[in-house]
């Protein structure tokens, strides 16, 4: 009978490297979405699947970036290699014709990307992968009908 190799040693939560370069703010310099953003993007999603207006074929989900609940989930995602700056929403169209991931980032009227999250939108743009920037549920709807995600025709 084998014998199980002994345990490795385990980082504490004060172990683990945080990098503010990284997107993994100290206490007092949080990355979570404020609760208004994260309101309006929850209250948006719910009419858009209760409406059931996404295509069938298309996809949606919402990575786990910077905004995570507290210290030692930020220190996981870290360890995992997640990169906080995603886009709030991701959406995955067909292999024909559209095939590419579409970044939707959310932001409050008169807040602005941090620079992390124009990185990540200047990579997106230039692999050829579309992103819009949005403040209200008419700009999503919009973006999500200009990439051809959208079952229903929305006047703008």
């Amino acid at each position: 009978m084998r014998r199980r190799p002994a345990p490795l040693p385990l980082l504490t939560d004060g172990d683990k490297p945080r990098s503010k370069a990284l997107g993994f703010g100290a206490e007092r310099e949080p990355l979570i979405p404020t609760k208004r953003e994260t309101e309006a993007q929850k209250a948006w999603v719910r009419e858009l699947r209760a409406r059931r207006w996404l295509r069938a074929d298309w996809r949606m989900g919402r990575p786990s970036g910077g905004d995570v609940p507290d210290a030692k989930w930020a220190g996981i995602a870290y360890d995992m290699g997640q990169d906080p700056f995603w886009p709030d929403l991701m959406f995955a169209g067909p292999a024909v014709p559209h095939g590419r991931l579409h970044g939707m980032e959310w932001k409050l009227p008169g807040e602005r990307m941090t620079e992390g999250q124009e990185a990540m939108a200047a990579w997106f743009v230039s692999n050829g992968w579309p992103f819009a920037v949005v403040t209200t549920g008419l700009q999503a709807y919009g973006a999500l009908q200009r990439w051809g995600a959208l079952r229903v025709e929305i006047k703008l």
